[in-house]
């Protein structure tokens, strides 16, 4: 009977056992993780407010009270009007006569 090199079939001790999730390494992961969400959250973040083509977009939600971390923008009126827009560009956008109109 020909010997398989497959290591699948190898009976040897611990065979069919994988290593168990964490340990060093799992905790490492975790912390460097936490760290780059933290230097980002405090670091990075303000930083980059603080740059040239992001500072208008934030002085303009500072000066709407926009609550920029809300999840509905129903009570918005910029929101219902950028809805409109673009409503109207998917409806009315340039496209050959034989096909449809788009429907949002």
């Amino acid at each position: 009977m020909a010997k398989s090199w497959n290591k699948s079939n190898d009976r040897g001790p611990g065979a069919g056992a994988e290593k168990a999730p964490g340990g060093l390494r799992g905790v490492a992961g975790l912390l460097v993780s936490m760290g780059l969400i933290y230097m980002f959250m405090f670091h990075l973040g303000p930083a980059l407010e603080q740059s040239a083509w992001i500072k208008p977009m934030a002085d303009f939600i500072e000066e709407r009270n926009i609550e920029s971390s809300m999840y509905f923008y129903t009570e918005v009126e910029e929101f219902s009007d950028a809805r409109l827009n673009w409503q109207h560009t998917m409806t009315y956008a340039p496209r050959s006569l034989t096909e449809p109109p788009l429907q949002p």
